[in-house]
């Protein structure tokens, strides 16, 4: 397990790309990248609009997730308003609602005010590209132990993506695949890998 820090907004995508082009030159192999968290990084093509750079940012984070076959987390802040919700969904984004179109699933963790005092939260499958979505699961938790325990499973709520934002999904996906696979040849070249084939992704 390995931490690179960088200061907030002063590292961009092409710097997580180029930390790892050195950490597989000296023979670590990587399968999973945490960035926590993508909404304070600095977009390398910044727009000046706020939301198209945050567009962006999730965009170059599924691209390098895909270019070196790896499955990648991060997180995002809700609204002001999903503080105290029992069910925290895509509507509920605070940065940037387009950020649902770039992941493979995502979560959301739960939690009144009665059940924090009850030492609940759920976890809310908040969107997924390929499975179903709207479950939830129950958890317990103690804070104090960094102790969690998750129980039950349930579906009673279903948060499907729109029927046009799949499609503009699947069409971004299109868009950006042949750039990866080229990418992908470029890098395994370079480090002396045979042709990937798989491809894992973002979540």
């Amino acid at each position: 397990f390995r931490v690179k820090r960088w200061p907030a907004y002063s590292a961009g995508f092409n710097d997580i790309r180029a930390h790892m082009q050195t950490l597989i030159s000296g023979g670590h192999k990587i399968d999973l990248m945490l960035v926590d968290y993508v909404g304070i990084m600095k977009p390398d093509r910044p727009t000046g609009e706020v939301r198209h750079d945050l567009d962006q940012l999730w965009v170059d984070f599924r691209s390098v997730c895909g270019e070196f076959n790896v499955r990648g987390w991060s997180c995002a802040q809700a609204t002001r308003g999903a503080v105290d919700k029992e069910r925290v969904t895509m509507q509920d984004f605070a940065e940037h609602f387009g950020i649902v179109r770039h992941i493979d699933a995502g979560f959301s963790i739960c939690s009144t005010q009665a059940m924090r005092e009850a030492n609940k939260l759920v976890l809310f499958g908040l969107a997924s590209r390929n499975e179903r979505d709207g479950f939830s699961i129950d958890c317990e938790f103690d804070w104090s132990r960094s102790w969690l325990k998750t129980g039950g499973m349930s579906e009673s709520l279903q948060t499907k993506r729109t029927k046009d934002s799949s499609v503009e999904a699947d069409r971004e996906g299109e868009q950006f695949e042949r750039a990866l696979d080229k990418r992908r040849k470029i890098n395994d070249k370079a480090m002396g890998r045979s042709p990937s084939r798989t491809k894992a992704p973002a979540e």
